[in-house]
């Protein structure tokens, strides 16, 4: 009868929760294909599909153009299959054409419960020339800000490539890009997992304490 006491507790404290990071992607899958607006931007006629509005959630992040709507309809959305030039074969986060470029903040991520992130990876592809650089910010829980610089993107214009970021992109508070002429996609961001709650921690005290209540039985029999 011990032994089936000592074998299910320590099943329960091997199996208690401990806090470590965990991954989220945010895939974009979300962004409906048929949006009720649509433009057509650059020189080849690639046409983008705009969400109505200026903030994307998913996975427990935000993602919102940094300013007000203006005369550039910056807004939210993804290139459509209906031309192959630009189809990565996925929706993408994109941001549209007009004035973006003067803005290296033109979108910001942040969590939605405002806690810190790590940002591991983006996949991006570039959408012409003009814009196979890219320039990512961040900003840390600590103050300050680092940033990382890619000065030459793939020039298919049609293939996502991955960026990764460094151990200097850690507990950010949020993380701002341009995205100019470019569709972002698959963002790998670390996350702490949940804490325990306060009910498993006792549970797992009491376990403790009853495996010395045992353990000294033992010692007396």
């Amino acid at each position: 009868m011990r032994s089936m006491i000592v074998a299910g507790l320590m099943a329960f404290i091997t199996s208690a929760p401990q806090v470590q990071a965990a991954t989220v992607v945010a895939d974009f899958n979300e962004i409906p294909m048929a949006a009720s607006a649509s433009t057509n931007l650059g020189p080849n006629g690639w046409t983008v599909d705009l969400i109505p509005r200026y903030t994307y959630e998913e996975n427990g992040f935000q993602f919102s153009t940094a300013w007000s709507p203006t005369k550039y309809a910056m807004q939210i959305g993804a290139i459509v299959d209906t031309n192959p030039y630009f189809w990565t074969g996925t929706q993408g986060l994109f941001h549209s054409w007009g004035g973006s470029a003067e803005y290296t903040n033109s979108f910001e991520i942040t969590r939605v419960n405002g806690e810190v992130f790590d940002l591991i990876s983006l996949d991006i592809a570039a959408l012409g020339n003009g814009s196979r650089y890219f320039m990512v910010y961040g900003y840390p829980a600590a103050g300050g800000y680092v940033q990382q610089y890619f000065p030459l993107l793939d020039n298919s214009f049609n293939t996502l490539e991955t960026l990764t970021f460094g151990d200097t992109f850690r507990n950010l508070k949020s993380v701002s890009f341009s995205a100019w002429g470019q569709q972002i996609d698959n963002v790998t961001f670390g996350i702490s997992a949940p804490v325990p709650e306060a009910e498993t921690y006792a549970m797992y005290l009491a376990g403790l304490g009853l495996l010395g209540v045992i353990s000294r039985r033992k010692k007396m029999v």
